[in-house]
């Protein structure tokens, strides 16, 4: 009797058993599962956001395509037509005019801009968010004018039309879009929407800039 006495367990050890199992073995199980869980939801993402795309054919501008944008804006002026028509080239040369220093974590380079279908497309070359390059191509549309970018994809990663991606990426677009005041991605894109006619670039004309 007193030997099976000894071997049970009393109510302190038992305390302790249950103790260790409900604060330590247990979230360890969730963790392992969350751990996975997360790797099989986040890791695409993740490795597409990470992943620099390669980037189309862009018509980038010579010294020639400043001098003949120069031209064009003075010749805008003595017309008093309101409207520039450029070729690609000389938008991307009219696009050096974004000068956005580096803020939200993100550092822009460049802004280049190439057409598909017929549709305006533009470029952010940048870096940020841990990533040394980090490219992000974005699409408006036409019909809701300035503002936001209805198709964006950061490197690889194209942001779905809903969900909490789609909130963080509008809202961080929204404050980059501002930076740089008069040179800032609102003032010389976002405002003035290119309309493309055949294999030129229309623009409303606003007021030069200093380089």
């Amino acid at each position: 009797m007193l030997h099976a006495a000894a071997k049970k367990k009393s109510p302190l050890t038992k305390l302790i058993i249950s103790g260790f199992g409900c604060f330590v073995v247990f979230p360890a199980i969730f963790l392992i599962i969350g751990a996975l869980f997360g790797f099989l939801v986040f890791s695409y993402p993740y490795k597409a956001f990470s992943t620099a795309a390669l980037l189309p054919e862009i018509e980038l501008p010579s010294d020639a395509d400043f001098w003949k944008l120069q031209e064009k804006e003075l010749d805008t002026e003595v017309e008093k037509s309101g409207i520039l028509a450029l070729s690609f080239a000389e938008y991307n040369a009219y696009l050096n005019r974004v000068n956005v220093p580096p803020c939200y974590g993100y550092a822009l380079h460049r802004v280049r801009f190439t057409a598909e279908k017929s549709r305006p497309v533009f470029y952010l070359n940048g870096s940020g968010f841990m990533q040394k390059i980090l490219n992000l191509r974005v699409e408006f549309d036409k019909d809701s004018g300035a503002g936001i970018p209805t198709i964006v994809s950061y490197n690889k990663f194209r942001v779905p039309q809903s969900g909490i991606s789609k909130y963080l990426s509008d809202l961080f677009l929204t404050k980059l879009f501002e930076c740089g005041g008069d040179k800032s991605i609102n003032k010389i894109i976002a405002a003035n929407l290119p309309e493309i006619s055949g294999d030129l670039i229309k623009i409303k004309k606003i007021p030069s800039i200093n380089e």
